[in-house]
């Protein structure tokens, strides 16, 4: 999740009507979007696009409530790639 999502994420848990600090229109509409795509939450566009409304979904508040901070997972699997000994014969 972008640093734009989770802003979007927040501000409409928090039911705000304000664009977040330092997010325009249309970053807030193309990540309220990108929500919408993953579930998170249900919004209504007008026809150029901007935002109208949204709202979270159930699976956006449980979302929230089992990951407050909005911390992405760790890929494991990168890391593990990384961390591996590398074998130069």
């Amino acid at each position: 999740m972008s640093i734009n999502e989770k802003k979007a994420l927040r501000n409409i848990a928090l039911e705000r009507d304000y664009l977040p600090s330092g997010m325009d229109e249309a970053a807030f509409s193309a990540a309220v979007a990108e929500l919408e795509r993953s579930g998170l939450v249900k919004a209504a566009f007008s026809e150029g696009g901007s935002v109208v409304d949204a709202r979270l979904t159930q699976h956006g508040k449980t979302y929230l409530e089992t990951n407050p901070e909005l911390r992405n997972p760790l890929d494991w699997a990168r890391i593990g790639a990384v961390a591996a000994p590398s074998r130069l014969w």
